[in-house]
């Protein structure tokens, strides 16, 4: 048997597993933190009622991805919302502001010049979630960190705790 703390059980997951990673936490909420999501959302027609307690969601999504497009699309039969709704939706689960507040941009992407990555940040979450959109202003679908990119995302997982 190996101790687990429960109070810190985390998922991420990159495309379909980041979608695996929001069914998770709505599936799973009872046992799980928080996650992180980088260019992957939920079906349109998924469906995620009450959460066992909120679950703290940071989602990360460039918006020149191709393949899961930040503003929704579909893949073969399958829709999908986009990046912003998906962070909706989960602000309206974890009972957070309707409207998220815009943060500072940074630099994640190294491939895009600049800082690119812009956070909006949706405050009074039940029970001290968080959920978060970096959205990756010209980052394609497979976006390339540095390692305090990737950093950002174990620092911001491990600041949660329910």
């Amino acid at each position: 048997v190996v101790p687990v703390d429960t109070a810190r059980v985390y998922f991420f997951g990159h495309s379909n597993g980041a979608f695996m990673a929001m069914h998770m936490a709505c599936t799973h909420a009872d046992r799980i933190t928080a996650i992180g999501t980088l260019a992957g959302t939920e079906a349109v027609d998924f469906t995620c009622t009450t959460l066992a307690r909120p679950v703290s969601v940071l989602h990360l999504h460039g918006t020149a991805d191709t393949t899961i497009q930040y503003g929704g699309g579909t893949v073969g039969a399958a829709s999908f919302v986009g990046a912003e709704a998906v962070v909706s939706r989960w602000a309206s689960r974890d009972g957070c502001d309707a409207t998220g507040t815009p943060g500072t941009a940074f630099d994640w992407d190294t491939v895009v010049a600049g800082a690119e990555a812009t956070p909006n940040v949706f405050g009074g979450c039940d029970g001290g979630a968080s959920v978060e959109l970096w959205t990756l202003t010209g980052s394609g679908h497979i976006p390339v960190t540095n390692g305090l990119g990737m950093r950002s995302i174990i620092d911001w997982l491990l600041a949660r705790r329910s």
